[in-house]
């Protein structure tokens, strides 16, 4: 089995860290598995939250 690293994506949400991770997924045509590298939650005005997380993803 041979498995090829596709690339890095980065996906965001305000609604939380699942989301963001699917986002991520949605910008890659192909993969089979993914690993994330780094997860952020910050806070902007008014107290609004926002999720961030960055991925590469691989196929087999």
């Amino acid at each position: 089995m041979n498995i090829k690293k596709v690339g890095e994506y980065t996906g965001k949400s305000a609604n939380g860290l699942s989301e963001a991770i699917a986002n991520a997924l949605a910008q890659s045509k192909e993969h089979s598995s993914y690993k994330v590298h780094e997860t952020t939650k910050s806070f902007g005005e008014q107290s609004k939250k926002e999720y961030e997380v960055t991925l590469s993803t691989f196929s087999e």
